[in-house]
């Protein structure tokens, strides 16, 4: 059986926890909107319940590898979508010189940007993990039209998941993906002292 990450089950049990109890504060002492304060943590009170589902939910590791072909494929789509929407759409504004609104352009919204950088943390991850022909090939068709998207996206959001994510595949990685990094940064830091 799939043990389930018993830090992940924990962290999203005290964040399920912290909701209700802010839940309960905002509205029931400091007299908050129940109806806005509702609509404000739906999306966090759903994505901690989906996450204790999930720990749970897997028997093996081909169950957990189908999600993550899942998400990948749901990447890889939105990513082409999001390219076409960037060649047919936003292009011609640009030429035309008219102005989308806000802080510049972009192409979907900032969950999307959640999804690609995960999707290519999935890959990279899995290259880094167990280096093969097949895991290269993974990356090469899945991660261009990905890092793309996240560009053109121009979300912030996308650099601070994509620093979080990396260190947490670190913290949780195997000892031969974590001498696998600490190689490169040695391989990395060494070629930078022999340059003049």
């Amino acid at each position: 059986r799939f043990r389930a990450a018993s830090a992940m089950v924990w962290a999203a049990a005290v964040a399920l926890a912290w909701l209700i109890f802010n839940e309960a504060y905002g509205v029931g002492v400091r007299r908050g909107a129940l109806n806005f304060s509702l609509l404000q943590i739906r999306a966090m009170f759903l994505l901690t319940i989906l996450i204790l589902i999930f720990a749970h939910a897997f028997k093996s590791d081909a169950d957990a590898r189908r999600v993550l072909v899942v998400i990948g494929a749901a990447g890889v789509i939105r990513a082409l979508f999001g390219l076409y929407y960037w060649l047919t759409v936003l292009r011609r504004a640009m030429d035309w010189g008219s102005a989308v609104g806000g802080d510049g352009w972009y192409i979907t919204t900032h969950t999307d940007s959640v999804l690609w950088v995960v999707a290519v943390m999935i890959c990279v991850t899995a290259l880094a993990q167990a280096p093969s022909f097949q895991t290269l090939m993974l990356c090469v068709a899945c991660v261009p039209p990905m890092a793309l998207a996240i560009v053109l996206n121009n979300r912030r959001l996308a650099l601070v998941e994509a620093a979080l994510a990396a260190i947490s595949a670190y913290l949780v990685g195997s000892r031969a993906l974590r001498r696998r990094v600490h190689a490169l940064a040695l391989h990395t830091e060494t070629q930078r002292r022999r340059r003049p």
